[in-house]
């Protein structure tokens, strides 16, 4: 997130804790991971609770996964029986795949799967399952910019090899080996989980697959659990489902999030297969080989076109009295700027703060105030040079020359290359007009 930051030429001030303002005053925005200060508070608890948001979801017309909270293995077949079909156990409670176990079609699957379930978590519903793969499809802002298709553990015919051959190319795979590496274990094994799906069709691991046919070896399809993610293109997702997601994410009040979309083609609209919300992930992770652009188009979508207020650098010599001069002329000149100052914040020549250790830890102050909407800082070239520059973008920037001593005008050179240094590093910025004062000095 910060490299996207910086990459994109943005002012950002790390505030304390994990919290990043991206642009200044007025027109910043705060980030914490994929949260934003536009984020609903009672959007992200709705999404933590996926019992609570199917029915949300389903009250608003969407196609929220069915599901029933039960407190024990006899009601979860009761459950499991009126929908008539395989059927998910999980925690309503938990992420990451913790206690899920999917495609449960016997009474033995769902007793033993629903106790697993309820000992990590008091909350266990059981939901009716949804054919296909899961596919996370990233809203920011009212649009989707990734789709990412889970596919759980499991291998693909192709019409000559048995499912045990088959096991064995993907433990060849460099995937595979970097997956045994990390983790002292194969990715995929034929082991109790994959024998009993596989003995629920009648088949073994010496049967041999039509070319194309998948085989599910696993329950949940999460990476920790052998499976594997496949990026797909916008163009590949229908419109609807592209449309939905990004409904389902207003629906709960989130600008950014991750909703979780099951369905047998994901070419096709959601009113023409079966498909359903199992999930809305109100802190999605952003994981891919794409996750440069992906923070980068997400940042350009929550910061808008310019995050930041208009920002002078005044640098003059280091004297209260010379500092007060220049916000009585702001004052005059355009009196609902801010000022700063190491004395404090000024508007319209009234002190607004109490006063800080230097000019530059003003400049941050004012910079990371939402009714700053224009701002002028004040700094001795010694400070900019001993904390450089506050701002990466400046609209103008000028010395005052009455008072220099001559060795604050020998700095001038050092000071111009600080800030000539921070406007090369702000690539989205452009050029920063430097007044004709400043470049009489520097020259």
């Amino acid at each position: 997130l910060i490299k996207g930051i910086t990459d994109l030429g943005i002012n950002l001030i790390r505030m304390p804790g994990d919290v990043l303002c991206l642009g200044t005053g007025a027109r910043s925005r705060w980030m914490s991971s994929s949260t934003t200060d536009a984020t609903s508070g009672i959007g992200l608890l709705v999404a933590r609770n996926k019992f609570q948001t199917a029915a949300i979801l389903r009250l608003s017309g969407l196609p929220g996964a069915e599901n029933r909270l039960v407190t024990n293995a006899d009601e979860a077949l009761a459950v499991a029986t009126q929908f008539d079909g395989p059927v998910v156990v999980k925690p309503s409670d938990l992420d990451r795949g913790d206690g899920v176990a999917a495609d449960l079609r016997t009474e033995a699957e769902i007793r033993a799967a629903f106790e697993a379930a309820r000992a990590i978590s008091a909350n266990v519903m059981i939901e009716k399952m949804i054919p296909g793969f899961t596919h996370r499809l990233t809203v920011a802002v009212g649009n989707v910019i990734s789709v990412r298709q889970r596919v759980p553990g499991g291998v693909t015919g192709d019409g000559t090899s048995t499912i045990a051959e088959l096991v064995a190319k993907v433990h060849e795979s460099a995937r595979s080996r970097r997956w045994q590496s990390m983790r002292g274990q194969p990715q995929l094994t034929l082991d109790a989980e994959a024998r009993e799906l596989m003995s629920r069709d009648g088949i073994s691991e010496d049967t041999v697959l039509q070319d194309g046919q998948f085989l599910r070896l696993r329950r949940r399809d999460n990476i920790n659990a052998g499976g594997e993610n496949r990026d797909l293109e916008l163009a590949e997702v229908h419109p609807d489902n592209l449309d939905l997601a990004v409904r389902a994410a207003q629906m709960l009040r989130l600008d950014i999030a991750g909703i979780d979309l099951i369905t047998t083609d994901i070419t096709r609209s959601w009113r023409e297969v079966a498909a359903g919300i199992c999930e809305v992930n109100g802190r999605p992770q952003f994981a891919s080989y794409r996750t440069p652009e992906i923070f980068r188009e997400i940042i350009n979508r929550v910061v808008g076109p310019n995050p930041h207020v208009p920002a002078n650098l005044v640098l003059c010599r280091d004297d209260p009295a010379e500092r007060a001069v220049v916000v009585a002329a702001v004052k005059e000149r355009a009196p609902r700027r801010t000022v700063s100052t190491m004395e404090g914040l000024w508007r319209d020549g009234a002190l607004l703060t109490k006063s800080f250790g230097n000019g530059y830890a003003a400049a941050i102050a004012a910079a990371g105030r939402t009714d700053t909407e224009a701002m002028t800082c004040v700094m001795s070239m010694r400070e900019l040079l001993s904390a450089g520059s506050p701002l990466r973008r400046w609209a103008r920037i000028s010395i005052r020359q009455p008072g220099l001593r001559d060795e604050e005008r020998a700095l001038v050179p050092a000071v111009r290359a600080v800030l000539d240094a921070t406007q090369t590093n702000a690539r989205a910025a452009g050029p920063t007009p430097v007044s004709r004062q400043t470049k009489a000095q520097t020259s």
